[in-house]
């Protein structure tokens, strides 16, 4: 059974729903109005320009095209994650540790359990790539931004081992376990949750576009674990190149 077919005209109807929220933080006086209006305006323009731009590329059938926007997406990652370290690591190599922990659960997950037809060329291999980079991306920057605090936050006991002759990695040794754990350990949990008291937004979204549930479910999985394999990889990676490049100041 096929999803109920929509139209633009249909997506304007959505605005009652937003106009039924801005009454409810108007009514309750949070003094969230603006803010609910300024993200909601934002979240529909880029929106539609994803949408618009998927199409495009889309419309290619072109690896070569589908390649050049993952680097695009990566790069524009790789900027933001270098503003949030405080540029203590160039684009460049965050671009470069961005792909490198993403190529190996998408190769696999493109070349092993989906097998598309169409190759590189196809839907699968950008929305992969894409979909994980959204996952990876995250994960690195929160492990890369708690590291960041501890540089701060522990300096005093850094220092001592430091004085005690050890080196920066050996000193931050226990701490590096520490962030990683914890920046992965909440996203290891939501597994549990998932099924039972979640429904996962792709398995949802595929089941109302009439994929079979079983199908729907396995992309849900690989998707899922495409993006913790490689956020598990690029956040190890961030971490390890902050510490390579510390040099004792926090």
């Amino acid at each position: 059974m096929l999803l109920t077919a929509l139209d633009p005209r249909d997506g304007l109807l959505l605005i009652g729903l937003g106009l039924l929220l801005l009454g409810w933080l108007f009514y309750q006086e949070f003094g969230l109005e603006t803010t609910f209006l300024v993200s909601w305006g934002r979240s529909i323009l880029q929106m539609l320009g994803l949408a618009l731009a998927l199409a495009l590329v889309l419309s290619f059938q072109s690896p070569w095209v589908n390649g050049l926007t993952i680097a695009l997406v990566a790069g524009l990652w790789s900027i933001k994650l270098h503003r949030s370290f405080d540029r203590r690591l160039p684009p460049l190599l965050l671009l470069g540790l961005l792909l490198r922990g993403l190529l190996v659960p998408w190769a696999y997950g493109l070349l092993v359990v989906v097998r598309p037809s169409s190759g590189l060329a196809g839907p699968e291999a950008l929305i992969l790539a894409w979909g994980g980079l959204g996952l990876v991306a995250p994960l690195g920057e929160q492990a890369g931004l708690s590291l960041l605090q501890t540089f701060q936050r522990d300096r005093g006991d850094l220092e001592t081992r430091l004085s005690l002759g050890a080196t920066p990695r050996q000193a931050l040794a226990p701490h590096r376990r520490q962030v990683l754990r914890q920046t992965l350990l909440p996203q290891l949990q939501s597994l549990g949750q998932l099924g039972l008291l979640v429904l996962p937004p792709l398995f949802g979204g595929l089941v109302l576009a009439g994929v079979d549930p079983v199908t729907a479910l396995i992309y849900q999985l690989l998707l899922l674990l495409l993006g913790l394999l490689g956020g598990v990889l690029g956040a190890t990676a961030i971490v390890d190149a902050l510490i390579n490049r510390w040099d004792g100041v926090a």
